[in-house]
C-alpha cells in the first residue's frame, strides 16, 4: 500500500513538473521583444546649421529593429519644424528602406529635435541663423548698394526677398523725398525670368519720382537689417517719330522711332513678332521699326539701366509687298494666307514670297505633341520663288500629291509627323539641290512611292547630295530619280 502511494506521489511530481516546463517554454511578446538583439539609434550628424527659410535632411542610420517607426518632435516649432519620411534605396539589387529627418527653418533660435525608436532616444541639434535680406534689383559698380533708375512721375517696384515674417514690419524711408519718395506697396507675385515656373508672393517697395536727381532709399525690416537702394529720377520715357497715340506702319519702309529720358539705353521687344527694329548706327536710344506681318500688336521699349521702366507703343501694320487673290506676301517676303480663304486644288504660291510658314496651307489645333489641320483639299503646290519652306509648314496637308520647287535653297521638315500621304512626285528645278538639316527632310514621310524630278544636266549632282541621301533613307528608289523633259 505504502509503496502504490509513493509510487502516485511520484507520478504527481513528475506531471507538475512538466506543466511548468511547458509554462517556460510558452512565447511571451514582450518578454521576446526584450531577448531579440537591437541596435543603437544613429543619425548622420547630431548638430546642424541652416538658415531661416530653408530646408535641410538629416538621415536615421540605425535604429533597434528593422521595424522600428521613428518619431520625432522639435522643442520649438517657430523655430524649426520637423517630420519623418520612409525613403528607399537600391544596395546590392535590393530595395531597402531607410528613414530621413525633414527640417525646415523658419526663426532665428536654436531647438533641439527629440527623435525615438521605441527603445532608444537620442536628439538633434538646430541652430537656425538670420538670412540676409535680398532686393531683387541691380547692383552697383561697388556692389554695397542696390540701383533703380525712374522717371519723374513714374513708379517702379523693387522686389523683397524677407523671411521669417520681418517682412511684417517692413519699411522704406527715402533721404529726399523731392526727389523721390517710398513706400512699401502691397506684395505682388514676382516670376523669375529665368525659371518661368519660379513663382514667389514677395514684399515690394514702390518708388515714385518726384524731382529729376538722384537720392538714396533705405529698405530696413524688423530685425534692424537694411538696405540701400541708390535712386536715380529722370524725366519720364517719351518717344518720338510716332505721329499719334499708335504707330500706324502703311508701307514696307522703316520707321524711326526716338525714346527720350531713362538712362538714354533701352531694349526693344515685341512678343507677337508683327514688327522687328535696327538700331540706328552710332545710337543707344533710336529705332528702325520694320513690319514683318500684317496685324496689331504692342512693342515696348525697356530701360537697360531698370527693367521696371518701360514706355510701350500700340502699333497697326497694314503694309505688305503684295497680294492676289489667295496670299498676302509681307514686307519680309513671306507668305500669309488672306483670311477667310480655303484652299484646293491646284496652288500657285505668289511670286513675290520666298519663305513658306506654317499658318498658311494649315492650322496649328496645339497639344503636344502639336497637331495642324492641314488643307487637304490641295492636290498640288507650286512654290514659284520660294527660297525657303520651313518646319510643318505642310503638316497636315495629307492630300497633296504633287511638289514643284522653282528656286527652293533650304527646306526644314515640312510634313513633321505625317506619314498617310498621297504624295507621287516633287519637281525640283533648281541647278543645286537644297539643303536642310540631316535627318529632318521628310521626316516621317514615306517616299517609296515618289518619283523625284531633276534638271537632265544635273542628274548626277542630285544623286549624290545630302538631299537625295535623306530622301532615299525615307524610301526613295534610285530608279524613281528622273531627268525633267
Amino acid at each position: 500500500m505504502k509503496k502504490r502511494n509513493l509510487l502516485y506521489l511520484l507520478l504527481v511530481f513528475v506531471g507538475l513538473t512538466a506543466v511548468v516546463s511547458c509554462s517556460d517554454e510558452t512565447d511571451d511578446p514582450a518578454q521576446t521583444e526584450k531577448t531579440q538583439k537591437t541596435e543603437k539609434l544613429t543619425l548622420e550628424t547630431y548638430k546642424i546649421s541652416m538658415k531661416n527659410g530653408e530646408a535641410g535632411e538629416v538621415n536615421v542610420l540605425t535604429k533597434a529593429t528593422k521595424t522600428s517607426k521613428i518619431l520625432a518632435t522639435s522643442s520649438d516649432e517657430k523655430v524649426v519644424k520637423i517630420k519623418v519620411e520612409e525613403r528607399t534605396r537600391k544596395e546590392k539589387g535590393k530595395d531597402v528602406k531607410f528613414d530621413v529627418l525633414i527640417l525646415e527653418a523658419f526663426k532665428d533660435g536654436k531647438a533641439d529635435v527629440t527623435v525615438k525608436d521605441g527603445v532608444n532616444t537620442t536628439k538633434l541639434e538646430v541652430t537656425v541663423e538670420q538670412s540676409e535680406m535680398q532686393l531683387i534689383a541691380k547692383l552697383n559698380d561697388k556692389k554695397d548698394a542696390y540701383v533703380a533708375t525712374v522717371g519723374k512721375g513714374v513708379t517702379t517696384k523693387v522686389f523683397v526677398k524677407v523671411f521669417n515674417g520681418a517682412d511684417d514690419k517692413l519699411m522704406a524711408v527715402s533721404a529726399d523725398e523731392t526727389i523721390a519718395k517710398a513706400k512699401i506697396g502691397e506684395k505682388a507675385t514676382y516670376e523669375n525670368p529665368k525659371n518661368f515656373a519660379d513663382k514667389k508672393e514677395l514684399s515690394v517697395v514702390e518708388i515714385t519720382g518726384v524731382g529729376v536727381g538722384n537720392t538714396v532709399v533705405t529698405v530696413t525690416d524688423e530685425r534692424g537689417q537694411s538696405k540701400k537702394i541708390e535712386v536715380e529720377v529722370n524725366k519720364s520715357l517719351k518717344l518720338e517719330g510716332v505721329g499719334g497715340e499708335t504707330l500706324n506702319i502703311s508701307s514696307c519702309g522703316d520707321y524711326t522711332i526716338t525714346v527720350l529720358g531713362g538712362s538714354g539705353e533701352f531694349k526693344f521687344y515685341d512678343k507677337n513678332k508683327i514688327v522687328t527694329y535696327k538700331r540706328v548706327e552710332g545710337t543707344k536710344n533710336k529705332f528702325n521699326v520694320i513690319p514683318l506681318k500684317v496685324g496689331e500688336t504692342k512693342i515696348k521699349f525697356t530701360d537697360y539701366a531698370d527693367n521696371s521702366t518701360f514706355i510701350e507703343l500700340p502699333v497697326v501694320a497694314t503694309a505688305k509687298l503684295t497680294e492676289d487673290t489667295n496670299f498676302i506676301v509681307t514686307c519680309n517676303k513671306e507668305l500669309t494666307l488672306k483670311e477667310g480663304v480655303k484652299l484646293s486644288g491646284d496652288v500657285v504660291v505668289n511670286d513675290k514670297a520666298e519663305v513658306v510658314s506654317t499658318g498658311v496651307f494649315n492650322t496649328k489645333l496645339g497639344g503636344w505633341p502639336p497637331k495642324y489641320e492641314g488643307s487637304v483639299n490641295v492636290t498640288s503646290i507650286d512654290f514659284a520663288n520660294v527660297t525657303e519652306i520651313k518646319d510643318k509648314s505642310l503638316a497636315g496637308c495629307t492630300g497633296v500629291t504633287k511638289l514643284i520647287f522653282r528656286n527652293l535653297k533650304k527646306i526644314g521638315e515640312p510634313f513633321y509627323k505625317d506619314t498617310n500621304l498621297a504624295l507621287k512626285e516633287i519637281y525640283c528645278h533648281m541647278d543645286t539641290p537644297p539643303t536642310g538639316r540631316t535627318g529632318f527632310i521628310f521626316y516621317s514621310t514615306d517616299l517609296s512611292n515618289v518619283t523625284l524630278y531633276v534638271p537632265a544636266n544635273k542628274l548626277e549632282d542630285y544623286k549624290n547630295s545630302d538631299f537625295v541621301k535623306q530622301c532615299k533613307a525615307k524610301g526613295l528608289k534610285d530608279e524613281n530619280i528622273k531627268a525633267i523633259q
